[in-house]
């Protein structure tokens, strides 16, 4: 537990040239604060299926009230396999969407087999289009929660979240979808993205429905609670999606206060932000970070380490300046979070003078004054090609590959050489961030393998390069580095 009547500070490592201080004081909100611009439907589920927008009521089969996740009773709906709830479609037809639901998974699929826990579109009517979000298991083969997109003129396609479902679990899954790009989020955590097929136009066939807890032909019933079903006609940015997953309910009071004043910290020097709660007592801090696309956690790696104490510890460098920081506190189901403070990095030149002293002959001391001018540069080893060594037994043979990475590190695209990729029919990679999430999965089934780096998450820094063979065991890991 931290105590109470603390303040925040933001504390800098004196350096040769300059003395640095920075304090940090702001006021504090409720991180719990769901967006509702652009919102058009919203079912919470409160003893009945009414839409808080417009007061339009669902249509309830075989769906039944239960607790929600936060053990309230008759606050979410439980479906038993054979159950759906029908919303009114008029306003749900979008080209440009955010769906926001919270779902929990009582009975896991069969294996080969998937369930439908929301569906906007008609199916099996002969003009077949929707919009779905679904948990799959070893199906086409695909595993976790999904979101297959129909498209007018661009078919389908399904990007997921490429991990094993989990029963009695409760998850936040947001999807959003605009013209050029469809993105997939779980426990507001970005999973995968897409924008090879996405339309300026969603299809939803011909007679389109909105059902949730199955598809609209009744195929693929969900077993498990579903709650807190949102819709906007807007995609979402990441701090929203993030605001919608931390949405509780405070059981006792919590607030943070924080101090700041105007400071510069040194490129290269250790920064420290320090959080201490001023009422209430908080039992889990988290640090998030702003780089100008929305605030998100931060993790230990090269540059931050100590994320989840009161003390944040920043290496800093010139990417880093101008970054927002903010802490978020806990209790229960209490969330708060302090405003933004931004942190500004000095990259300038650093000046130094050298006196050289010159005698002559008339015995006149001159002095000379040379300036000599020190750029701050960030240096990075030069990009080297990362070799990688396979070596497994197959049907009693020892298979043997070798795999090239490159460039590493990398900024934008990394290129994997599979060498003789037949030999490694089955096999897969996988890049692993430094906090474990799988942020790659595929088949090594052709000669050259491209990978987009630039929507990594957490960002710059370390991951893995896992190489698993047919029978899913790990046979090698190298560590790949993304530069900023």
């Amino acid at each position: 537990m931290f105590k109470k009547n603390i303040i925040l500070e933001l504390k800098s490592k004196p350096m040769k040239l300059k003395l640095l201080s920075l304090v940090l004081l702001c006021a504090l909100k409720s991180f719990a604060q769901a967006p509702s611009g652009g919102l058009v439907a919203y079912y919470p589920f409160n003893g009945m299926a009414k839409d808080s927008v417009t007061n339009a009521m669902a249509t309830v089969s075989l769906a039944t009230l239960t607790a929600d996740r936060f053990g309230n009773a008759n606050a979410a709906y439980n479906f038993n396999g054979n159950a759906k709830i029908t919303m009114p479609s008029t306003n749900l037809l979008l080209n440009t969407y955010t769906h926001s639901l919270w779902v929990k998974i009582t009975t896991l699929p069969n294996s080969n087999d998937q369930y439908m826990i929301l569906s906007i579109g008609s199916v099996g009517t002969g003009n077949d289009g929707d919009q779905h979000l679904n948990a799959i298991r070893n199906q086409y083969p695909l595993n976790g929660y999904a979101f297959g997109c129909n498209n007018i003129g661009g078919g389908a396609y399904v990007i997921e979240q490429n991990r094993n479902l989990v029963a009695n679990t409760w998850a936040h899954l947001v999807v959003t979808r605009t013209p050029t790009e469809a993105r997939f989020y779980v426990n507001g955590v970005l999973m995968n993205r897409d924008d090879a097929e996405v339309g300026s136009n969603a299809n939803y066939g011909g007679s389109p429905t909105a059902v949730i807890g199955a598809r609209t032909n009744m195929t693929y019933p969900f077993r498990g609670v579903i709650d807190d079903v949102r819709i906007y006609n807007r995609a979402l940015s990441q701090a929203e999606i993030l605001s919608l997953y931390y949405e509780s309910k405070c059981t006792s009071p919590l607030s943070i206060s924080l101090s700041k004043s105007p400071a510069v910290v040194e490129y290269g020097d250790e920064t420290y932000l320090k959080a201490t709660i001023v009422e209430g007592l908080a039992s889990h801090i988290a640090w998030e970070v702003n780089k100008g696309t929305g605030f998100l956690p931060i993790v230990n790696d090269n540059f931050y380490s100590n994320v989840n104490t009161d003390s944040l510890r920043i290496v800093s460098t010139k990417a880093m300046n101008n970054y927002s920081y903010r802490c978020v506190a806990f209790n229960g189901l209490c969330a708060k979070t302090s405003a933004p403070i931004s942190i500004t990095v000095d990259s300038a030149h650093v000046i130094t003078y050298d006196t050289v002293s010159v005698i002559k002959y008339d015995t006149l001391l001159v002095y000379d004054t040379l300036k000599v001018t020190i750029t701050d540069t960030t240096y990075f080893a030069v990009a080297d090609t990362l070799i990688i060594n396979t070596a497994f037994v197959s049907a009693g043979n020892v298979i043997r590959n070798t795999l090239k990475v490159y460039p590493n590190p990398v900024k934008d695209v990394v290129f994997i050489n599979t060498g003789d990729f037949a030999l490694m029919a089955n096999s897969r990679i996988e890049i692993v961030s430094i906090n474990g999430q799988s942020i790659f999965n595929g088949a090594i089934n052709s000669p050259l393998i491209s990978i987009n780096t630039t929507g990594f998450y957490p960002g710059y820094g370390t991951y893995l390069i896992n190489i698993y063979d047919p029978n899913n065991v790990l046979i090698d890991s190298k560590k790949l580095i993304l530069a900023p």
